[in-house]
């Protein structure tokens, strides 16, 4: 597995990434996400997104939303 993020004022975050790098019969392959936080009123709040292609599955995309104190 490779992978990589970049953020920018930890607020906004770029992913990329491969799985399965050097398999044959891998069943993963590139992925990228984003992803938007931020703290309002000292509650946080992230929302992130990924895409997986997932081979014999397709492409899979993945929601999340995070809050917390």
């Amino acid at each position: 597995n490779l992978g990589t993020e970049f953020s920018w004022k930890e607020t906004l975050f770029l992913r990329t990434g491969y799985s399965s790098l050097f398999k044959s019969n891998a069943e993963e392959g590139l992925i990228l996400g984003f992803g938007v936080a931020q703290r309002l009123n000292n509650i946080f709040i992230g929302v992130d997104y990924s895409y997986i292609d997932m081979k014999r599955f397709g492409d899979i995309s993945k929601y999340s939303i995070s809050i917390g104190l």
